[in-house]
């Protein structure tokens, strides 16, 4: 359960109790359940490493103290209190979330008030109840709520909480209820009806017993063997041991990921192995002081002071802390992975010169705001996606925002280290010999860049979102950016949640000086169906706080935040490639890095990438092409993932996108429309981690260039012949003749990037895992960038 954590007491992020405190009373029982008991700290600072324990699999219990909520209480802590709460709900929901034949079904919830000894009234306990469900009954997470029921006088009373004297313990009759409670939820969940071999029972109690947080693979298969698994026709040993892996991390009994960094590691206690060793640098330093903590100072006094007072812990002072720990390497990597640490630009060459950004521990004090005033202001709300799709569409109260929305508080550390290495791979190596600046860096707000394009976010709290400023004139890149870092955030650690960006419906510009509060009552989803964007692109207007505004009324006032309504004239550069996986992330790093650049007459760079031009609704073959067809230098991305669908193209195959774009490239070429074509080369994609220090393989060593299909795709060539005929252009004879195979070839005949030649934007020796693949993406993205801009300039400079 969650404790509120009034006063400030040093206490461990999550604590494992021991297996007979719940089930004392239930001695004697036959079929006893054992359960595996959690206790999570309360203190904000721990809030990213609940995410690591929480899942569909157990029962919850989220406390409160219930004279917060009485009739006496102060409002501002009675507000304070059920915020808390709203936030732990979601929490719960948001992370415990998963599809059951086809509904979304979510772990149990108790709501345990306590205090009764200060709260014992039977007509308090029923206010505080119908408050509860006043503020909380329109919440997906509220249908999991466990209800009370008892009797007052002669009659039946239902609380949605159970009221316990906790210093009265077993003797309460509640506090008994409500541990049955837990029994029967767990009883009533179909995974405790699971049934699994014998053998894997007892390879887990063997995992229990062992004394071991973690242990090899080939450890694990060995006691696999040694217990009888293994025996199954059809089924191999280590098959049946990869089994009973993905089922035990399913159910959060042991982790498991088949990761190269990881796959060689069995993790048998994720609290012991994981938890314990961040939560010493997850934590609130001036009420935590571990005798690690104490070595760490007296040894490295500077990293331990950069630590405590900026939030950055190096490389050197992990070691330390870590080294009664083991397994060091693997820790690093998984904290990286679930976004409790950063990977900041390296300020040196040796291996512990690199540094980590540790969001949650930032310091709290306010931001000045900076000179120039804001431009805009808008708001990214987080809720469950049924929510979001059902209930918070269109024009929006704050009110409910605050009421369904989820309160961010835990997603925005992990937001605000997507944001980090999102800049850090944009900026490359320009900071390498100082690092990076996270002067304007806190734990509830930050002054951040996505190149030029400068913003601040931070916790609106009382509104049960993230609210953005903008210091730009144009916030569309920052949204778009912004957006799909949270929706990767959110992905990875609360499958359950969806964001969306709202407007205020006055139009969000700015007004008034920097850093007066602007409260805004009502909002406007940007995004999706019955949103801003999509009442102008289905020209149906939509009504806002209370108001019709047609089209044009909507055009008008929230002009900045919608995509214009035509293409660019002319470009410089077009990005073809094939969308997923790496490929969008690069184009993405390389749209922002070279449109901050200017052309050799000193113009600003105008880049095409089609989810940055494209208008929904349109003729997007159209608009592609002649965007393509007014650009001077084209950027094709052949990737090894780029040619996987064109390995079985047919004669009659539908029209494949990308090699028609690759197709209309070479036609002009031969005509002269088109000046240059540069080629990024991609082979397969090195899995993080692995002993290549490299994030591609070689394009030519995979050979999956020379077995693409030797035919021609008819309908890749009739539209090509009908684009280029629409612009007035005659198709080349070889076009008609032309064959997949023959179609790569040409291009990648033109002068390019070799990706698997990138080196480190600072060395790309040294640090953990992650440093090492950032400081490989920054090198690729710099050795793209000036490739590209050598010609564009070359092609652009004015006079002789």
């Amino acid at each position: 359960g969650s404790a509120e954590g009034v006063k400030a007491k040093a206490e461990v992020a999550v604590k494992q109790l021991p297996d007979d405190l719940i089930l004392e009373y239930l001695k004697g029982k036959e079929d006893s359940l054992r359960l595996n008991i959690l206790d999570l700290g309360g203190q904000e600072q721990f809030y990213s490493l609940h995410l690591l324990v929480l899942s569909r699999f157990g029962v919850y219990t989220i406390c409160f103290d219930m004279s917060r909520l009485c009739s006496t209480a102060d409002p501002a802590d009675k507000a304070a209190c059920l915020r808390n709460l709203r936030f732990w709900i979601n929490s719960v929901w948001a992370s415990s979330s998963a599809i059951e034949d086809g509904n979304v079904g979510t772990a149990p919830i108790l709501l345990i008030g306590t205090h009764k000894d200060k709260v014992p009234s039977a007509e308090e306990h029923k206010a505080i109840s119908d408050l509860l469900y006043e503020e909380f009954n329109r919440n997906q997470a509220f249908s999991r709520v466990q209800q009370y029921k008892d009797t007052v006088g002669d009659k039946r009373q239902v609380l949605w909480f159970f009221p316990v004297d906790n210093s009265a313990g077993l003797k309460d009759p509640v506090m008994v209820a409500a541990m049955r409670m837990v029994e029967e939820c767990v009883e009533e969940e179909e995974y405790i009806k699971w049934r699994v071999p014998f053998t894997w029972l007892d390879v887990l109690e063997t995992f229990r017993k062992c004394g071991k947080s973690a242990m090899s693979l080939q450890e694990t298969v060995q006691l696999a063997a040694d217990k009888g698994m293994g025996r199954t026709p059809d089924v191999s040993l280590e098959e049946e041991v990869q089994l009973m892996m993905e089922h035990l991390t399913a159910l959060g009994m042991i982790m498991y990921s088949t990761e190269d960094s990881l796959r060689n590691l069995v993790i048998l206690s994720p609290v012991i192995f994981l938890v314990q060793p961040l939560s010493l640098i997850v934590c609130d330093f001036a009420i935590h002081l571990e005798p690690e903590h104490k070595a760490a100072r007296k040894a490295l006094p500077d990293l331990w002071t950069q630590l405590t007072s900026q939030g950055v812990v190096s490389r050197k002072l992990l070691a330390e802390l870590w080294k009664g720990f083991g397994n060091v390497k693997e820790l690093e990597f998984l904290a990286v992975k679930y976004g409790i640490m950063v990977p900041l630009v390296k300020r040196g060459s040796e291996e512990d010169d690199a540094d980590y950004l540790v969001p949650s521990i930032l310091r709290k004090d306010p931001l000045d705001w900076p000179t120039d005033p804001p431009t805009f202001v808008g708001y990214l709300v987080i809720a469950g996606k049924q929510t979001l799709a059902k209930s918070l569409y269109g024009s929006i109260k704050m009110e409910e925002v605050k009421r369904q929305g989820f309160h961010p508080t835990g997603i925005l550390a992990r937001l605000l280290a997507k944001c980090v290495s999102w800049g850090e791979v944009l900026i490359g190596n320009a900071r390498s010999e100082a690092g990076t600046d996270v002067s304007d860096l806190r734990g509830e707000e930050a002054q951040l860049s996505f190149g030029s394009h400068v913003f601040r976010i931070s916790l609106a709290a009382d509104q049960g979102c993230i609210r953005v400023v903008f210091f730009v004139g144009n916030p569309l890149e920052v949204v778009h950016t912004l957006t799909r870092l949270c929706s990767e955030v959110l992905a990875e650690c609360a499958p359950g949640l969806a964001c969306g960006f709202c407007v205020p419906a006055d139009g969000g510009k700015w007004e008034g000086a920097s850093g007066e509060e602007r409260l805004h009552e009502d909002i406007v989803m940007l995004h999706g169906i019955k949103g801003l964007e999509w009442a102008v692109e289905m020209e149906v207007g939509m009504k806002i706080s209370g108001q019709f505004c047609d089209v044009l009324s909507l055009r008008q006032r929230y002009g900045s935040w919608l995509l214009p309504r035509d293409l660019e004239g002319e470009y410089h550069i077009f990005i073809s490639y094939r969308q997923g996986g790496f490929d969008s992330q690069l184009t993405e790093w390389l749209f922002h890095k070279l449109s901050r650049e200017v052309d050799g007459s000193n113009m600003r760079v105008v880049v095409f990438l089609d989810k940055r031009r494209l208008e929904s609704g349109k003729n997007f073959r159209i608009d592609f092409s002649r965007a393509l067809m007014r650009s001077i230098l084209a950027v094709p991305l052949v990737s090894w993932s780029a040619l996987q669908r064109m390995l079985k193209l047919v004669h009659d195959s539908p029209c494949d996108n990308v090699l028609l774009e690759w197709t209309l490239i070479l036609e002009l070429l031969v005509c002269g429309r088109l000046k240059r074509c540069v080629p990024i080369m991609m082979g397969a994609p090195v899995k993080e981690g692995g002993e290549e220090k490299k994030l591609v393989r070689d394009l030519f060593a995979d050979g999956d260039a020379n077995k693409l299909p030797d035919v021609v795709c008819s309908e890749v060539v009739k539209e090509a012949e009908r684009l280029l005929v629409d612009e007035g252009l005659k198709p080349s004879k070889d076009m008609y003749t032309r064959t997949v195979k023959q179609v790569v070839a040409q291009i990648l005949l033109c002068d390019g990037v070799k990706a698997w030649d990138a080196k480190g934007s600072h060395g790309g020796a040294g640090g953990g895992v992650a440093h090492q693949r950032q400081s490989l993406q920054e090198g690729l993205v710099s050795m793209c960038c000036h490739k590209v801009m050598g010609l564009v300039r070359k092609e652009t400079r004015a006079g002789p």
